[in-house]
């Protein structure tokens, strides 16, 4: 299944942790910031909430996706599935080698 997500706002629509086709998006209206992901949007996530002053934060992901998942923010496997879908989505080695490196350091802490 297809999902296709459209963001029409000034607000901002993050796409990331594309695992397998990246997806396809197409700017509607540039003034508006209407985009569009028209194909492959089931294969990355999107966060369509408003970005704290330090952007799109593990502290603020976790309580995203389990929300997305009907699952609670504090069980230990929504952040393994969580840390997962992420981990499944990297494309390069020094992509694989920062994402533990980052996990453990504003992961467990909740830090920023």
């Amino acid at each position: 299944m297809n999902r296709e997500f459209r963001r029409k706002s000034a607000a901002a629509m993050d796409v990331f942790a594309a695992g397998g086709a990246k997806p396809k998006s197409v700017l509607r209206d540039a003034v508006n910031n209407d985009v569009e992901i028209v194909s492959n949007a089931d294969n990355c996530l999107v966060f369509t909430e408003p970005l704290s002053p330090y952007g799109l934060t593990w502290g603020e992901m976790v309580p995203w996706r389990a929300g997305r998942q009907q699952a609670a923010p504090n069980d230990r496997r929504t952040v393994h599935a969580l840390y997962a879908r992420l981990a499944a989505s990297l494309d390069s080695e020094p992509e694989r080698l920062l994402f533990p490196t980052y996990c453990a350091r504003y992961g467990a802490s909740g830090r920023r």
